[in-house]
Formats: C-alpha cells, structure tokens, sequence
C-alpha cells in the first residue's frame, strides 16, 4: 500500500516537529532513512521506517528542504538525490557532517 503525506513543518520549528514529520505511519517511529529527490517540481522525501520496512513519501516545500540541508533531526538519516548534468547523484548528509 502506498501512502503519501505533506511534511508539517516551519524552518524554525523544533527538532522534535521535524523529526515528528518523518515519523512511520504504521508503527509511529521517527528513525527512519529519506532519500530527498530534488529533481521534482516539489522536492519529495521517499521514507524508509528502520523498525518496521514500511515505506511512504512526504512532499517538502523549499522551506523545509532548507531546514533540513542546515539542520537535520538527529534521527532522521538524510540522503540526498539530485540530477547534475542530466546524471542523478547521491549523497549523505548527517548532523555528524555539519559539526
């Protein structure tokens, strides 16, 4: 079954908020892996649960895609997908990574 959701919110709002907003469907935990797609008109986070495998996809608007590449949930693993030069590439991005 496919589920999609609409990330809820602020760039300024608390880490928990964040991390909430990525929190599995199914089973409610927030660990969890998201690969961010940037090439889309809106960039989308395809969501990965570490507990239960349950995958879903929550949409992002430039706002939270700036909070996230400045400031991202300790519990959320981050990756990143992006087209440059009409080739996709992948990185990883971490809180580790921005200390």
């Amino acid at each position: 079954m496919a589920y999609e959701d609409v990330a809820r919110f602020r760039s300024d709002d608390d880490e928990a908020l964040v991390s909430g907003a990525f929190a599995c469907p199914w089973c409610l935990h927030d660990d969890c892996s998201v690969l961010v797609d940037e090439g889309d008109v809106l960039p989308v986070g395809s969501c990965l649960c570490a507990v239960c495998d349950a995958r879903w996809t929550v949409h992002l608007d430039a706002g939270q895609l700036l909070r996230l590449s400045l400031d991202p949930p300790p519990s959320v693993w981050l990756r990143w997908s992006a087209r440059v030069g009409g080739l996709r590439q992948l990185w990883d991005l971490g809180a580790d990574d921005l200390a």
